[in-house]
């Protein structure tokens, strides 16, 4: 699952970067979250999605449980970052 990084901590990781999650990462995530959220991570984890951008920007005409698919569309953008050079 790739996921934006937090705000620079302790682990001298470069902000902004994209990074993915250990096994180890992934469980104790699911372990701390409860639902919605924990939904939301697990689409993350199990398709291999941008979280929250590719996860919230999902219809349910993008799964075809006969054909266990997933078709993402698109993501979701900030407004803010949407809107930068108009």
């Amino acid at each position: 699952m790739a996921v934006k990084s937090l705000p620079k901590s302790n682990n001298n990781e470069s902000s902004g970067r994209e990074r993915y999650l250990q096994p180890e990462e992934e469980g104790r995530a699911l372990t701390a979250c409860s639902d919605p959220p924990r939904t939301i991570l697990m689409w993350g984890i199990s398709a291999g999605l941008h979280i929250p951008s590719e996860v919230l920007s999902l219809k349910w005409k993008d799964v075809d449980p006969q054909c266990q698919s997933l078709t993402v569309q698109g993501a979701l953008s900030d407004s803010a970052s949407s809107n930068r050079g108009r």
